[in-house]
């Protein structure tokens, strides 16, 4: 079973995504494979902030409703160790880039797994170090067939 550590910008197209934004559908199909056990999502603890921090900003009237729903679905998060610390800074040192988005990015990397983004600046940037894929280009098989 793959590993997978959606960011931000992949979370919030299962929250708040529209059918006319660019690849909700693929976002969407993670989420599906994540519920039909053929996957398994990680988080950095820090989603939670990530997450809110957008939806009491972009989407006041409905962000409590929208983070409950994504609390409800109980991801699996790892705490920030001295380790996954080492790659972060690296990787912001290396790309230039925020503690945030580095986190993910690390924590795919330290787990062995896939790092998804719909951030193409993000991924342009960070490409070369490996073990990222843009969410427009992944395939996620969501069902047990």
């Amino acid at each position: 079973m793959g590993i997978y550590v959606p960011d931000a910008s992949v979370i919030l197209k299962w929250a708040i995504g529209l059918e006319t934004e660019s690849y909700q559908e693929k976002a969407i199909h993670i989420l599906d494979a994540w519920v039909n056990n053929n996957i398994e999502i990680v988080l950095p603890e820090l989603w939670v902030f990530e997450v809110g921090n957008f939806l009491g900003k972009m989407v006041q009237d409905l962000a409590l409703e929208k983070m409950e729903t994504l609390l409800d679905f109980h991801f699996k998060t790892s705490k920030l160790d001295k380790g996954t610390c080492k790659l972060i800074f690296k990787l912001m040192n290396d790309l230039s880039v925020s503690f945030y988005d580095a986190s993910y990015h690390a924590l795919a990397q330290k787990m062995g797994g896939i790092f998804i983004t719909a951030d193409k600046k993000y991924y342009q940037k960070a490409k070369s170090k490996g073990g990222i894929e843009l969410l427009e280009n992944i395939m996620v098989h969501a069902d047990d067939s």
